[in-house]
């Protein structure tokens, strides 16, 4: 089937005269006010977020401080670190035994193999 062959013009004229047929939409008396109110709700939500992250972050900055105040004061030596408190506490990084035993232990279990 072959399509009619019509110039530029011809399809400009037709598509004009189909608009002029179409009526425009009746205007919404309130849409101002609702998108106004979008826009002040969604503006009233990030200002609460920011509120929060500010709150929350201030919390944390004294906590922090809170905790390395108390860190001087449980060392109890100028020269001790919290993590040294820590360690001697729960007997971390205290030598088990010595070098020499390691090195028995190892060469005992490659002899067993």
């Amino acid at each position: 089937m072959e399509k009619n062959k019509r110039t530029p013009e011809q399809e400009a004229e037709q598509t004009l005269a189909l608009l002029e047929h179409i009526r425009r939409p009746a205007e919404n008396p309130y849409l101002y006010t609702r998108v106004r109110e979008a826009m002040m709700r969604d503006q009233l939500q990030k200002r609460t977020t920011v509120q929060w992250v500010f709150a929350l972050a201030t919390i944390l900055i004294i906590l922090n401080g809170l905790f390395w105040l108390q860190s001087f004061s449980i060392t109890g030596s100028e020269n001790e670190t919290l993590s040294d408190v820590f360690a001697q506490d729960y007997e971390f990084l205290q030598p088990i035994g010595s070098y020499e035993d390691d090195l028995d232990l190892v060469s005992y279990t490659m002899d067993n193999e």
